[in-house]
């Protein structure tokens, strides 16, 4: 914290690069509509006004799902959880970044085993040398 209460904020001028980018959604997109009528079936929850206002408002068309919406409580489907949607983005940008990535451990469990990046360019991250990076 500064004298005036307000937090410090970092800053560095050190010039950045983004070597790739990747995404990952969870199943195949979903129109408002359709999620509405899904709900109002399968829930007896009648949203669909209010629903269609609110997407409209915020310019929602479609959106991705996790879950099938065949039970009121039920897990995500399978790949389709925070740490294997993240993992599979983080792979998408390495690929994206022209990196090769080997997963060493029981892919089905993205925090069971390490995940190696084959080659990392001299200058990348701070690194002086070609240098493969992993986490454990």
């Amino acid at each position: 914290m500064n004298r005036a209460g307000s937090p410090t904020i970092w800053q560095d001028r050190t010039p950045l690069l983004v070597l790739g980018t990747g995404a990952a959604l969870p199943g195949e997109p979903i129109a408002t509509e359709e999620l509405l009528t899904v709900v109002d079936r399968r829930f007896g929850l009648s949203l669909r006004r209010p629903g269609l206002a609110i997407a409209r408002k915020l310019g929602i068309r479609t959106r991705h799902l996790c879950r099938d919406m065949a039970r009121r409580l039920e897990t995500p489907r399978k790949g389709h959880r925070n740490p294997e949607l993240a993992g599979a983005a983080v792979r998408g940008a390495l690929s994206d970044a022209g990196h090769r990535v080997l997963v060493v451990g029981d892919e089905t469990d993205p925090l069971s085993g390490y995940v190696v990046i084959e080659f990392i360019p001299v200058g990348c991250l701070g690194l002086d040398d070609q240098a493969p990076l992993h986490r454990g």
